[in-house]
């Protein structure tokens, strides 16, 4: 019997910075989605340490 592993991996850019009513700081960003068969993580390499998890 065969096994076959599917990953995925997807790249997330976002270069827009918009201002809003909150107190929440934008920057240039760029990460990765990562699904494997057994879990799914997210790597942030943001231009700073700051992060925003929802």
């Amino acid at each position: 019997m065969a096994y076959e592993a599917k990953y995925t991996l997807r790249v997330l850019i976002d270069d827009w910075v918009e201002e809003t009513p909150w107190e929440l700081e934008g920057e240039h960003g760029l990460s990765f989605y990562v699904e494997t068969p057994e879990s799914k993580f997210l790597f942030d390499c943001g231009h700073t340490g700051a992060a925003w998890l929802a």
